[in-house]
């Protein structure tokens, strides 16, 4: 009888304890969820300073002229342009987080390692025309909606 004792003053603390953790207060009532909601509407969400990234300014000069007159072939084939209207953009020296050179297609594995390359953009009428070079000048045109620009160097 002497051990229900202890066992029973243990009971009641822990059980004080718990109650003053979890236990609702008088003054407590329902929660009016539509104040909360208006006091949401009125917050300004900021992205952290850290993840904001600037726009990159267009650079040229930096990719072999092959390169970028085999490009430029292409948009003209591909876009049936006069070749009087062909803008250069972009011909930019980048490195590409991995084999998709920045321009995944579904369905497709690529190696997870950074890809030395080129950044080649043409403008023909207000279209712009995207492509990913490797840097041994092996190309194609990105039409991805998941088009990512290159790792920051």
């Amino acid at each position: 009888m002497e051990r229900s004792k202890p066992r029973a003053a243990t009971l009641l603390v822990c059980s004080a304890l718990l109650q003053g953790c979890v236990g609702a207060q008088a003054g407590d009532g329902p929660v009016d969820d539509r104040a909360r909601r208006d006091d949401v509407r009125g917050t300004v969400v900021r992205p952290l300073p850290e993840r904001v990234s600037e726009p990159r300014a267009p650079v040229t000069g930096e990719a072999p002229a092959e390169l970028v007159a085999r490009v430029r072939d292409d948009v003209i084939r591909s876009s049936r342009a006069d070749p009087t209207t062909v803008r250069l953009i972009r011909d930019e020296a980048v490195t590409w987080s991995d084999g998709s050179l920045g321009c995944p297609r579904p369905g497709e594995f690529y190696t997870q390692a950074p890809v030395p390359g080129f950044w080649i953009v043409f403008d023909v009428a207000g279209r712009q025309f995207d492509y990913r070079s490797d840097s041994r000048g092996n190309f194609r045109l990105c039409e991805s909606l998941r088009a990512a620009p290159p790792s920051a160097s």
